[in-house]
């Protein structure tokens, strides 16, 4: 299968490897070069700079790029819809949009919100579009226990940012092998959502890491951002449709530390 997917983070870089390693013919279409199996080519996703020329001939693309910085609700609304209109016009027969477990048209998150508006503007395309949300995710190179690795191998305690914040994790791989049914057309229905299979307060979340690695506990410091803040709340209303996907357990958090050495 021909694949572009647009953006090459944490998810965009892990479903592109997953796909060049079983054979597809991957394009990564990002600002910046990635050591990623497939080609690559210069993208920008708010402007549509490239989208054109990177998806042509391809089966499916794969809306994958967001970032939690100043540009968010740009990524989350203007992105989208730039790459569904530029694979509407290169007749590719699919579209995938991923972005977070709990975005919806009326909550906190104004990203969030956006992404809702880019989704029902797809839609209209003459095209097949579908929506993942996924929620916070940990695994090699994740943005949840990966900054608290370095300080503790080091001896030094890990500062743990928003202590008082709910997040409910999902194992990297456990997210890609779900976008894997979607990229093969296994499932069908129009928009999904998961969420991972506990629920933790991020301070405890910390505890539980530094315990692991016999550390001291970690250090409690300011507030998440406030873009951060509000897609994890949204998220705590969120509807999780993974039983109903018939998918496998999903990996608990204190499992996959077991396997992990500093």
């Amino acid at each position: 299968m021909r694949i572009a997917v647009v953006g090459s983070g944490l998810v965009g870089g892990a479903l592109a490897t997953a796909l060049g390693l079983r054979g597809d013919r991957v394009t990564v279409l990002s600002p910046s070069p990635r050591e990623i199996p497939g080609l690559w080519r210069h993208c920008e996703a708010v402007s549509g700079d490239g989208l054109r020329e990177g998806i042509r001939d391809c089966d499916l693309v794969v809306y994958a790029a967001w970032s939690p910085g100043k540009n968010t609700w740009e990524l989350a609304r203007m992105g989208p819809e730039h790459a569904c209109v530029a694979a509407n016009e290169a007749h590719v027969p699919r579209f995938l949009m991923l972005g977070p477990t709990g975005a919806n048209s009326e909550g906190r998150s104004e990203a969030g919100r956006g992404l809702c508006e880019a989704f029902d503007a797809c839609r209209k395309r003459d095209i097949r579009v579908q929506f993942v949300g996924l929620p916070v995710l940990f695994g090699k190179g994740d943005h949840l226990v990966a900054p608290w690795m370095e300080p503790l191998a080091r001896g030094r305690r890990p500062r743990i940012q928003g202590p008082r914040s709910w997040v409910q994790p999902l194992w990297l791989d456990d997210a890609i092998k779900l976008l894997l049914k979607f990229v093969d057309g296994e499932e069908r229905r129009p928009r999904v959502q998961v969420l991972g299979p506990e629920r933790w307060r991020m301070m405890e979340l910390g505890r539980v890491v530094c315990e692991t690695f016999s550390s001291r506990p970690a250090m409690l410091s300011g507030n998440l951002s406030p873009v951060e803040n509000a897609l994890l709340e949204d998220q705590q209303t969120a509807i999780d449709n993974w039983e109903e996907l018939d998918l496998w357990k999903r990996t608990r958090v204190k499992d996959w530390l077991a396997t992990q050495q500093l």
